[in-house]
């Protein structure tokens, strides 16, 4: 089965606030608007007028929100549904409205799945040559 937790797409209404929770972590809390749709009875989809409803984040997530949002952003975020409030657990820029470059962390590399080579004498992982007596000809 595949995880799955609701989700929503918006626009911040103002500039999210930093805050922090009764045990000192850090906390955003935004107001943000969301255009609703309604699949009607012949199957055909109708937009909502905004719904405003409160954003809420925690921890280390609500620190890199923090540092990347801000008021007129389009997003999307996963999380759960309270009555007037969404809490995300996860948050990224919408792409239909947002022009950006991705700039990725240094990952390590991956090493090759153990179904990559069958063969337990064939090494598939690439190594850097050797430095030593081997490498220079002794």
């Amino acid at each position: 089965m595949i995880p799955t937790e609701p989700s929503i797409s918006g626009k911040f209404v103002a500039d999210p606030n930093e805050a922090e929770t009764s045990g000192g972590a850090v906390m955003l809390r935004a107001k943000v608007a969301v255009r609703p749709e309604v699949r009607d009875v012949d199957g055909t989809y109708r937009r909502l007028p905004p719904a405003e409803l409160e954003l809420l984040m925690f921890g280390v997530a609500a620190e890199h929100a923090l540092r990347h949002f801000r008021a007129g952003d389009q997003f999307i975020a996963s999380g759960q549904m309270r009555t007037s409030t969404f809490v995300a657990a996860h948050i990224g820029h919408d792409s239909r409205w947002t022009t950006y470059r991705v700039v990725r962390s240094n990952r390590r590399r991956r090493r090759p799945s153990p179904r990559a080579s069958r063969d337990p004498h064939v090494d598939t992982v690439p190594h850097a040559p050797r430095v030593g007596a081997a490498a220079q000809g002794r």
